[in-house]
């Protein structure tokens, strides 16, 4: 039985007969491509009797302004090439050698490139008739006739013709190219339309695995190699093209030597570089990594923030730095490292392509994107925001209790004021302790609370105020200031200013360096949760540490102070600290081998104004992260 037949509208015929009509517009679009000279003779007769009506009827001026800008525009596009030359200068010259100098000239760089319009011929024909057309019709309606001064318009259009061709012309012997044949060899030869096939890589080509091209018989295998260059990306070197089933091998010949004809269909097979094998004859040490790796090495003796941070991620290298002969040995090894991962990393990118109907290769794919994602996103946060990823500097004041100096940690998290039994010994208040207080505060860990000073001193610049404290073990902090003692006193933490006021009196927070020391510890213990590239970035001061660096999760920390009543602050008990030291070394291999892309190589070298190996080191030393290798940089 047939099947109910598909309702039809009275739009289908009026679609249908569209579609008819623009078949034949085609065809006979088609039809005059070949008959150049007379297709560009009836749009110059075109535009003659446009600028003859608007002689004649003295007016639309407006109308022939817009076409002429149009028309200008167009002429513009069609001397122009497709692929801009000094796009690629500047791509050159980034990868040029330190202090602007490039490497030497291959004939590589010098081979045939066949000029290219950003607008072909038959485009710019087709657009300048038509908007030719659509001028004449406009100057049938009064609606588009407006009352403009033309004289003015006439010299706008002089001065914006005469600026855009002295700089289309500056531009083109800047660049040594000619946008037109005069003077060219022609090939007399009838245009042949072979097929490039290709499927083993992922090109910059819109229509995936196939290149159709209109090459002629005498063009060169070299020159198509070039051609197909310019249209998928595919560096020339590394092009090999074959014909059922043989690659085409001798550059110089030209395709009607090597047979091939109409509507043949090649192969493209791009071969990457292979990595050098491991073992056998040694090779001789290369001048510039020799330099890299020095030039490292000086920077490490001048640097010591820069070299702490290194040694918490490459030690070896830290311990290398007085034997040149071991340091470059060892950074070179890293160096090889780094490259080994970027020939498996494109290895798998590779394996996945080629496998995108498999589920599992579906979910990797799609963790890829994610972190590229994640990685734009911080990539834009270290950009707009920056001091997000510093370091925050605790605020801590210079107080007296009972006439003893001492540095108080101002924490309004905390609901209490708390002592250390050291800094009680310190200002002898000791003595004074009521164990009646005493108990375990809890928290993030517990601490014991050995009891209460009810009453002392405490004297912040000119204000002195009776404070109370409560006596805690385990803290790392000598005085935590809490929210108690800031509300009783009416202080207000102006950060603006950077100092505490207490009633009128401004008490200056401590600059970094005279923080104390025990804040390292704070920052090492601190609790960290796991970030970008197998970083750690603390919870409390948002210090962001490398791959690699040990650190104890469950820590003390004096803002594990800011709980509920006298059990606010709190300490963990010590854990075996052998497990982690030996979890954090054998998972430093894995740590270091994360992905060093060219696209963060590049990142660091643009941003941080450094050459190729020592971003690669920074990288290499910050675990991947391109923010901690400019971080270590600029430090």
């Amino acid at each position: 039985m047939d099947g109910p037949e598909p309702e039809t509208t009275p739009f289908d015929a009026i679609q249908l007969q569209g579609n008819k009509l623009v078949r034949i517009y085609q065809s006979y679009l088609d039809a005059s491509t070949p008959y150049t000279p007379h297709r560009w003779g009836v749009t110059i007769l075109l535009l003659t009797a446009f600028f003859v009506r608007i002689l004649l009827v003295q007016g639309w001026y407006i109308v022939a302004y817009c076409l002429g800008i149009y028309l200008l525009n167009l002429f513009l596009a069609f001397l122009q090439p497709k692929f801009d030359p000094s796009l690629n200068l500047e791509s050159t010259e980034d990868e040029g050698l330190e202090g602007g100098q490039s490497s030497l000239p291959t004939k590589a760089d010098e081979e045939f490139r066949p000029f290219i319009r950003r607008l072909p011929e038959f485009k710019f024909w087709h657009s300048a008739t038509r908007a030719v057309v659509i001028g004449l019709f406009c100057t049938f309606f009064e609606i588009f006739n407006l009352p403009v001064f033309w004289p003015v318009l006439v010299v706008y259009w002089l001065i914006l013709l005469v600026l855009t061709m002295r700089r289309q012309l500056q531009h083109m012997i800047k660049y040594r190219y000619v946008p037109f044949s005069f003077g060219k060899a022609k090939y007399g030869a009838k245009l042949l339309m072979i097929s490039v096939i290709f499927s083993n890589v992922q090109l910059n080509f819109p229509d995936s695995g196939l290149l159709t091209l209109d090459v002629p018989p005498d063009l060169t295998l070299q020159d198509l190699r070039a051609l197909i260059e310019s249209e998928t990306g595919a560096p020339a070197q590394i092009q090999t093209l074959e014909r059922e089933g043989q690659a085409l091998q001798d550059a110089s010949q030209t395709l009607r030597q090597l047979g091939i004809n109409h509507n043949d269909i090649l192969g493209l097979r791009v071969t990457r570089p292979q990595q050098p094998q491991q073992g056998g004859q040694p090779r001789a040490p290369n001048p510039a990594a020799r330099q890299a790796s020095e030039q490292l090495r000086q920077q490490l003796l001048t640097n010591p923030a820069m070299q702490g941070q290194v040694r918490q991620v490459a030690p070896e290298l830290v311990e290398a730095i007085a034997d040149p002969a071991r340091f470059e040995r060892l950074f070179t090894e890293r160096e090889r490292r780094v490259r080994e991962e970027q020939r498996r990393a494109q290895e798998e990118i590779d394996r996945l392509d080629n496998d995108t109907n498999n589920p599992d290769s579906q979910a990797e794919i799609l963790r890829r994107i994610r972190q590229q994602v994640i990685a734009k996103n911080q990539e834009e946060a270290f950009e707009q925001n920056p001091e997000s990823f510093g370091t925050v500097t605790m605020l801590y004041i210079d107080v007296l209790i009972n006439g003893v100096p001492i540095k108080a940690f101002v924490d309004s998290g905390a609901q209490k004021t708390i002592m250390s039994p050291s800094a009680a010994e310190k200002c002898g208040v000791s003595h004074l302790i009521d164990e009646k207080w005493g108990g375990i505060a809890r928290g993030v860990g517990t601490a014991k609370i050995l009891g209460r000073v009810h009453h002392a001193i405490m004297q912040f610049g000119d204000y002195e105020a009776p404070a109370s404290f409560m006596v805690m073990e385990g803290k790392d902090v000598e005085l935590l200031l809490g929210l108690d003692m800031l509300k009783r006193h009416q202080m207000c933490i102006d950060l603006q200013e950077n100092c505490l006021k207490v009633l009128g009196t401004k008490i200056e927070f401590l600059p970094e360096h005279q923080l104390p020391k025990m804040m390292d510890n704070i920052l090492e213990n601190e609790p960290k949760v796991a970030g970008p590239g197998g970083s750690t970035i603390g919870t409390e001061t948002g210090t962001i540490l490398p791959p690699g660096h040990s650190a104890n999760t469950s820590s003390k920390s004096p803002a594990a102070a800011s709980g509920s009543a006298p059990h606010a602050a709190s300490s963990s008990s010590a854990q075996n600290p052998s497990q982690p030291q030996t979890q954090t070394q054998s998972q430093r291999p894995a740590q270091r081998s994360n992905q060093i892309t060219e696209e963060k190589i590049n990142t660091v070298m643009q941003h941080g104004s450094c050459d190729r190996a020592q971003a690669v080191a920074l990288l290499e030393a910050a675990g991947g992260n391109p923010e901690l290798a400019l971080g270590l940089l600029f430090n």
